[in-house]
């Protein structure tokens, strides 16, 4: 590689993380099915900006999946099931879903932009629900198991090369394993006997001590996701029991919420506040709000010392290439 390409490669990347979490507030743009009547949900998003999600379908009555990439939704559901769902993305455009069978209970598919293909039910005696809520670029999976059509109590689990390994945060009533980058690092949610609900992190995998993730002052925290820069997004609930999206860089939590939601302020009964489910790299996420009836993805914007970064840095790439193509005598 030439050194000024190097360079450049260089920049581009210490530029990318300027434009971080830790630097950012947020636009939001609506995602909203065409003729679903403000029933659409986001909940995935990769680094070439695939959405994924859900909708109500207007003419079967149904919950439906649906992929919304190039300014194209496409529909996605899984036949005779009474629900489908799409829920995180990976960077080959991989996603998870989920379907509910008769019988009510809950299975998990991935769907490759052409097929969907059904993932192993967890395995064990009387187990009825597999709910698959994680996926990084390798494949590996994690996601959530319960005996029980309530998901009380409820199980985490990893899935590599189709063999399941199950977690139980130490001490806990129920675990939840929510989101996996390309490092392994996990992200979770768990009950203690009292109730309570708290966030963690397992910095290398199952086998790492977990890290907690608690939105400070909250009442429950859900970590959702995590990318590959370690920024976690998810959402906590305050004494109301209203949520609250957030993202964390490791040592700063934001409050990340949708402008207006009607699930916020005043309080109404029903109403659930904003929730982040994936962040991708450039830090975009993909939300929901008003009781998950409107999805959204949420885009960094970065402060005016940041578009300077950008600005002198872009100078001085032009710069470089500029001088190295000169003319020697």
């Amino acid at each position: 590689m030439k050194t000024s390409h190097l360079v450049a490669a260089q920049l581009a990347a210490f530029l990318l993380t300027a434009l971080t979490p830790a630097f950012a507030q947020y636009s939001f743009s609506p995602i909203d099915y065409p003729n679903s009547g403000n029933t659409t949900s986001a909940f995935g998003i990769n680094n070439t900006g695939v959405v994924t999600g859900n909708y109500l379908d207007p003419g079967t009555g149904l919950v439906t999946g649906f992929v919304y990439a190039e300014g194209a939704y496409t529909s996605v559901a899984v036949p005779s099931a009474l629900s489908t769902s799409l829920g995180a993305i990976n960077g080959a455009g991989l996603a998870l879903g989920t379907y509910e069978a008769v019988g009510n209970t809950i299975h998990s598919f991935t769907y490759d932009g052409s097929n969907i293909t059904f993932l192993p039910d967890f395995p064990g005696t009387g187990v009825t629900e597999t709910a698959a809520y994680g996926i990084n670029n390798t494949g590996r999976i994690v996601g959530v198991t319960s005996s029980d059509a309530s998901f009380v109590p409820f199980s985490g689990f990893e899935l590599v090369a189709g063999v399941y390994t199950s977690y139980v945060y130490p001490g806990s009533v129920s675990t939840g394993l929510l989101g996996i980058n390309d490092s392994g690092a996990i992200v979770g949610n768990y009950f203690d006997a009292q109730g309570g609900s708290f966030g963690f992190l397992l910095p290398t995998g199952l086998a790492s001590t977990p890290v907690e993730v608690n939105f400070p002052g909250a009442a429950g925290t859900w970590p959702l996701s995590i990318n590959n820069f370690g920024d976690i997004a998810g959402f906590y609930e305050d004494s109301d029991n209203i949520g609250h999206g957030f993202v964390y860089d490791g040592s700063t939590y934001l409050t990340v919420d949708y402008p207006d939601d009607p699930g916020l302020s005043p309080v109404v009964p029903g109403e659930t506040g904003t929730f982040l489910w994936q962040i991708n790299d450039q830090g975009q996420i993909a939300g929901t709000y008003n009781n998950y009836s409107n999805g959204f993805v949420a885009s960094v914007v970065p402060e005016p010392s940041t578009y300077a970064l950008v600005l002198l840095g872009a100078g001085a790439v032009y710069a470089w290439g500029r001088r190295r193509s000169l003319p020697r005598g």
